[in-house]
């Protein structure tokens, strides 16, 4: 169950949460899975929780936690590497399941046509939290078959991805991807102007291989 308090301009305590969320999806997108080590794929999990998680009624610090052992139990230390390998083709499948659904939003509006990006299957629910005199928005998601089904995690990362949307009031228009050869992160536009890299140092990069490549050119 993905559950989700209505956010409005003024409440910027859930807009920076949003915001964070944000920041660990573009981690979890743009991470190389297949060769992490064992710290580094606890990162990624990191990463991916810090995008999934949403407030609900229970402690702060208790339902992450138990949303770390979830995706974690599977490996450690000692982790067979088949168990290794089936954790990480897991967060595979989801990484390229989210990739997709910001892909396609970029290649509708690259196209000019209208397209459907997410289609959700479950309860949307409206009610009123009187301890905090807030609206809550709660979504259940079909019961999965198990405690770390792909199926429904992927709608389930879905959900959260359109809620982000939503909530922070994303355009379709300012995804995008680093246009450096060498990187093709993905990356939010936050403003109007216009930005073709992820990063600074890829923009150095860049500059860099351009005065190269004319250098070059002049010397032949």
């Amino acid at each position: 169950m993905a559950r989700n308090y209505m956010k409005s301009d003024k409440n910027q305590n859930f807009l920076k949460e949003d915001q964070v969320s944000l920041s660990s999806l573009f981690n979890f997108l743009n991470a190389n899975i297949e060769p992490m080590s064992n710290p580094e794929l606890m990162s990624l999990v990191f990463d991916y929780v810090n995008f999934i998680f949403v407030e609900t009624e229970r402690p702060r610090l208790i339902e992450f936690t138990e949303l770390l052992r979830k995706y974690s139990e599977d490996f450690g230390i000692d982790s067979s590497p088949e168990a290794l390998d089936r954790i990480k083709g897991f967060f595979e499948a989801l990484q390229s399941q989210l990739r997709g659904k910001i892909e396609t939003s970029m290649d509708a509006v690259e196209r000019k046509e209208f397209g459907i990006v997410f289609e959700m299957k479950g309860k949307r629910r409206v009610f009123v939290d009187p301890s905090k005199g807030l609206f809550v928005e709660d979504f259940s998601l079909p019961k999965s078959g198990g405690d770390l089904d792909l199926e429904t995690e992927k709608r389930l990362a879905e959900t959260r991805l359109f809620d982000i949307i939503r909530n922070l009031n994303l355009r379709a228009d300012r995804f995008r991807k680093c246009t450096r050869a060498k990187c093709g992160k993905f990356f939010y536009q936050a403003t109007t102007k216009e930005k073709k890299f992820c990063s600074t140092r890829c923009v150095k990069a860049f500059i860099q291989a351009q005065y190269i490549k004319r250098k070059r050119e002049h010397e032949s």
